[in-house]
């Protein structure tokens, strides 16, 4: 399951604080990812943590200074309390991340690239 909104806020604010971002999406703005996210993963649970990636970093303006960071740090997070690992570096997700807002990138290819690199705990 997604996580709820007041989840989601928690979470940016822990960021925020500890990057020093002064700025950053509204409520509503983030809702919007979520419920985004939620069509997106359209009921399977391994789709979600690649939901919350796509749906969070098409929206550049809105994260500001953590939009290289929040929708990998849900991301994973999300993959985590699921029972999977996102065997991905970070330089991975920043260029999936750029990809997405430049290059318009589909939900399906970035689904398929966290197919590829998501695994249940413990099955290495």
């Amino acid at each position: 399951m997604i996580p709820p909104l007041k989840s989601a806020i928690a979470s940016y604010i822990f960021l925020a604080r500890s990057r020093g971002y002064e700025t950053g999406p509204t409520a509503g703005e983030l809702q919007a990812s979520l419920d985004d996210a939620i069509r997106l993963a359209d009921g399977v649970e391994a789709s979600e943590p690649a939901a919350l990636f796509y749906s969070l970093a098409r929206r550049p303006a809105e994260l500001d200074l953590a939009w290289r960071t929040f929708p990998r740090v849900m991301a994973r997070n999300h993959g985590t309390i699921l029972g999977f690992e996102l065997l991905a570096s970070d330089d991975e997700l920043e260029e999936l991340g750029i990809s997405i807002c430049l290059d318009g990138l589909s939900f399906e290819a970035v689904r398929d690239f966290f197919a590829a690199r998501l695994v249940r705990r413990g099955s290495r």
